[in-house]
């Protein structure tokens, strides 16, 4: 919001995050007021969540096999949707498509288990060492290709 917006963009943006985290809670108190937070902080997600989860499959060609970059598209595409928000299922379904993991699925928490999905659900359903040095690898990847981003439109904007 920064890029497109400047400071104002990224203010508006901070209070509309901060507004979800808040009292966009299912209190009675809130419902209605909460409501509008979250439907504001999705739509303001909408684009830089989808643009992670390309970014992310970009820097999946850091990775031994650049054939994970693929998958981790095509995990994202198919699975972001299982993800109980609309937006954090992208980046999460890409990466768990780059490393070959299955995320999400069953949880337990004190006095409760939640019952969700698995994303990319044909994946290894433990991850290693190798997978956290993977999602660097990846992280780092997705990083250098949002630099390379950011420069290419800074010269075309001055050119």
């Amino acid at each position: 919001w920064y890029a497109v917006f400047g400071l104002p963009g990224i203010v508006v943006y901070k209070m509309i995050n901060t507004a979800d985290s808040m009292i966009a809670h299912k209190t009675s108190r809130h419902l209605w007021f909460g409501r509008v937070a979250a439907i504001a902080d999705d739509l303001a997600n909408w684009l830089p969540a989808r643009l992670s989860a390309l970014l992310i499959a970009i820097g999946a060609v850091a990775l031994p096999t650049p054939a994970r970059s693929r998958l981790a598209m095509a995990t994202a595409l198919r699975d972001a949707g299982i993800h109980r928000s609309p937006n954090a299922g992208w980046p999460e379904a890409a990466m768990a498509g780059a490393l070959g993991l299955a995320l999400g699925g069953p949880r337990a928490y004190p006095g409760e288990t939640v019952q969700e999905s698995h994303i990319n659900a044909s994946g290894r359903k433990e991850a290693d060492i190798g997978d956290i040095l993977g999602a660097i690898r990846v992280y780092t990847g997705a990083c250098l290709a949002l630099w390379l981003l950011v420069l290419i439109v800074a010269v075309i904007t001055l050119v």
